[in-house]
């Protein structure tokens, strides 16, 4: 059911996007919190893979960004990631601070 509800949220967003009907609101947002957030979001799914779920960010790192935005943008790439990592795997978000700019990495792998 979450997933369901998660799948209509993009959905509704992609469409507000297309309309140019979205309004972005960009504030400072704790990088670190929100990946855990996705996290939670997609617990069961990575119980039922017996996938692992990584944080690697820095506390103080932020991001000025649209939140909602940024949710998405996360949450659709973990669950592309858990779609195809194999049963077992491992999925790593990173933050890192580059210069004036914060770069994320995810990254899916088998674990040996």
């Amino acid at each position: 059911m979450k997933n369901l509800l998660s799948l209509t949220e993009n959905l509704l967003t992609w469409a507000q996007l297309q309309n140019k009907g979205i309004k972005i609101d960009p504030q400072n947002i704790c990088l670190e919190e929100m990946i855990k957030s996705v996290f939670r979001s997609q617990h069961l799914i990575a119980k039922n893979k017996e996938v692992l779920l990584e944080v690697d960010c820095a506390a103080e790192i932020e991001v000025y960004a649209d939140a909602n935005m940024l949710e998405t943008i996360l949450r659709n790439l973990v669950a592309n990631s858990l779609k195809f990592t194999k049963l077992g795997g491992l999925i790593s978000v990173r933050g890192l601070e580059k210069d004036d700019r914060v770069l994320i990495q995810i990254e899916d792998t088998e674990l040996e």
